[in-house]
This record gives structure tokens, sequence and C-alpha cells, in this order.
């Protein structure tokens, strides 16, 4: 199966696409705190995909592209893109809960720990967090430690604030908007 990279602008800096004729497989988010790709990611992407350097982007499927990029730029998750995940299924089960948690909202590692039925597994919801492919998409953002600080992300701080300060002036916006 072959994978397309294609690097975008988005709101809050670059971003790196990954997908297939018709999936998501990665988002990487580029900023002034995390400008680089992962290589380790990229180095298993390769074991997964063929992928195909010397048409960097060129063979991308530009209209689910630009849905991710339209997502990405206003805020919101397009129901109809669908991802091709990788991982195991630990990863892919924090993962799935974490799609479950509702734009504007937070929770913590603990939370999620419970919510996939180990709850002892705070700190392994982390590590599942930190290797989650599809930045945004799959809401690691949305995470947070139990002190109630913003706490890591792999994208940076400033980037993970942004997004939840952006989706809850969505949210704060469509109540305004019904009233």
């Amino acid at each position: 199966m072959k994978a397309y990279f294609s690097k975008r602008d988005w709101k809050f800096g670059r971003a790196v696409i990954i997908t297939t004729d018709d999936k998501l497989v990665g988002v990487e988010l580029l900023s002034n705190e995390h400008n680089t790709m992962d290589e380790r990611r990229h180095s298993f992407l390769e074991k997964t995909f063929e992928i195909d350097y010397q048409h960097f982007g060129e063979h991308a499927n530009k209209e689910l592209l630009d849905k991710i990029i339209n997502c990405l730029n206003n805020g919101t998750i397009d129901k109809s893109i669908e991802f091709h995940v990788i991982g195991t299924p630990f990863q892919k089960a924090v993962w799935s809960a974490l799609c479950q948690v509702p734009t504007g909202t937070t929770v913590t590692y603990k939370q999620i720990a419970e919510v996939i039925g180990n709850p002892k597994a705070a700190r392994a919801v982390g590590t599942a967090c930190k290797n989650n492919p599809i930045a945004y998409f799959i809401p690691c953002h949305r995470i947070l430690p139990s002190n109630g600080e913003t706490g890591q992300y792999r994208w940076g701080r400033g980037i993970k604030q942004q997004l939840l300060d952006r989706e809850k002036a969505n949210i704060a916006q469509r109540q305004e908007a019904t009233v």
C-alpha cells in the first residue's frame, strides 16, 4: 500500500500529512517549538507503506488533504475522514477512548485508563498519547495530568493550549449563535 507525504500550512504552523489513497495515516504538527518530523515514526512508516519520495505531495488525494487542512484550520473534525491507524491493541484502545472525548472538554490520563478498563495504567496512557500518529484527529491535546495543568504535548505545550483555547472559543461561538 502506498502512502503519500504532504506539507501544508495551517493556522498554527505547518503540518506534515500522511495519507493512503483514501485514508489518513498521520498528522505531524510543526511549529516553532517542534519543527521536525519524528524520525522514529517515519522509519516505522517506511516499514509499513511504500512511500513515494520523488513526488512529495503530488499524488496525494487532494480532496482528502483539503478536508484535513480545513479541519485543522477551523478546529473541527470531519467524521467522513477515515483513519488507517497502526498501533498496539492498548494504544488503539487509548486512541479510541480519546476520540470519544467531546470537543472543548478535557480528561485526565487516569480517567482514560479507567475508561479502557486498566485503572492503574495512567502512565502507559501518556505513552500511548506520545505515540499517537494522527495529531489533532485523535485528540490527545484533550488529556491533562490530574493536577489540571496543561501538561506535555508531543507538538509543544503552546500548540496544545492553542488547540484547547480554540475548541472552547468555537463552542462559545456556537452557543452565542443559538441564543
